[in-house]
């Protein structure tokens, strides 16, 4: 399997947006501990609910395409045989 993204690039996005995505989660959970909590604050709404609902489709897919490919020894022992 390809990797799409090189090494070098991840970390520089990391590096980049990690500190920015750092102070907005400390500042959300400050906003969230003045109401009803981080859970409430974090998972509640439409919009959080349809990107939790996109993370968690992009992973099972994920996950369905890679167990519903035959690995390459199966490959090899199919043709082998």
């Amino acid at each position: 399997m390809t990797n799409v993204c090189a090494g070098g690039a991840t970390r520089v996005l990391g590096l980049i947006l990690g500190p920015i995505a750092e102070s907005n989660y400390i500042q959300g959970s400050l906003i969230a501990g003045a109401g009803d909590g981080r859970a409430v604050y974090f998972f509640t709404g439409g919009l959080n609910f349809f990107l939790i609902s996109l993370v968690v489709a992009s992973i099972a897919y994920s996950v369905w395409v890679s167990r519903s490919r035959p690995s390459s020894e199966d490959s090899a022992r199919e043709t082998a045989t």
